[in-house]
């Protein structure tokens, strides 16, 4: 259904900073900061376990939406096949009889062609409705265009019926057209999205970071050593660092993407996959970076949870928790 991607890593920034931020798993496997209820944190309470209600619901209404996609496309190939089957008995045999069912195999088609996108955009659709680290208005902007691209193909169907096969045929092409602009532009946004679930959390890690210093400095006016602790916080911010040039460059390959077909769509399709491969791999090292700035801020708490400077009454979600 979505263009397939090996999924990111599982990473976690932080277990619980300082009392303030909880962390839990989004329905994608990439780990999103709320903020708790928490002793001397002044930020709004979230429930942590409604947010995870509502992953799993998500994640079911897009399962659900993909089973009926892939159903689709079960009756799709049927239908490919029997019109098909039906043209090549038709160009050998001109009867009316052949006439008459190759028209009829032909609008089958039609239909099913403009079902099994509509299905496709309908499971996409609901897979962007959860990418949170997605801007709210660009993703209503993306949920929006799907929806007018459901719209438009709803329109051609109803069509179909009183069509004779000249009118089929133009339609046909109407929708390949359609189909190739598609291909482009949702490798664009799903490579968007994908990248900004990255950002989402290196923003959240360089939030993280300063907070970090503060403490630090704190421990420090107490007379506290910290020079452990100050090696470590440079050490994350360096991980952190270098996965902030890794998203830029991810950033750089997606933007390249096309967003409309041209005349050569075959080039275009194959430079779209490349750019999208080189962009998701940028992407897988950018968490490789975020799961070893992980490693280190757990650490770091540690450290400061021994010297009384983290609430250990928070609690803590694990990567086998998820």
């Amino acid at each position: 259904m979505i263009e397939k991607t090996k999924p990111l890593l599982k990473i976690v920034l932080a277990s619980i900073i300082f009392g303030v931020f909880a962390i839990t798993s989004t329905a994608q496997g990439v780990i999103t900061p709320h903020s708790i209820k928490a002793k001397r944190a002044p930020f709004r309470v979230v429930d942590v376990k409604s947010l995870r209600e509502k992953d799993k619901t998500a994640r079911l209404k897009y399962r659900n939406a993909r089973e009926q996609y892939l159903k689709e496309v079960n009756f799709y190939k049927s239908a490919r096949s029997q019109f098909l089957s039906a043209r090549e008995k038709y160009r050998k045999f001109k009867t009316p009889q052949n006439k008459n069912l190759y028209q009829q195999r032909a609008r089958a088609f039609l239909e099913r062609t403009i079902e099994v996108l509509i299905k496709k955009l309908q499971a996409l659709e609901i897979w962007i409705s959860n990418k949170r680290a997605l801007p709210e208005r660009e993703r209503e902007a993306i949920k929006n265009k799907i929806e007018e691209d459901i719209n438009w193909l709803a329109s051609k169907k109803e069509k179909i019926a009183t069509s004779n096969i000249q009118q089929i045929k133009e339609m046909a092409k109407e929708i390949r057209r359609y189909w190739r602009e598609h291909r482009l532009k949702m490798k664009r946004i799903i490579a968007r999205i994908l990248a900004a679930r990255v950002d989402y959390i290196i923003n959240r890690a360089e939030a993280i970071s300063e907070r970090i210093a503060q403490r630090i400095s704190k421990l420090k006016e107490k007379g506290k050593d910290t020079s452990q602790l100050e090696a470590w916080l440079e050490d994350f911010n360096e991980k952190i660092s270098l996965a902030r040039q890794k998203y830029e460059k991810a950033k750089e390959e997606y933007q390249q993407i096309r967003e409309s077909a041209g005349e050569n769509f075959t080039n275009e399709l194959k430079q779209a996959n490349e750019l999208f491969k080189r962009a998701n791999q940028f992407i897988r090292e950018a968490n490789q970076y975020l799961k070893k700035a992980h490693m280190i801020l757990v650490k770091i708490v540690r450290e400061m949870r021994k010297m009384g400077e983290v609430n250990t009454k928070s609690q803590t979600e694990s990567p086998s928790q998820q």
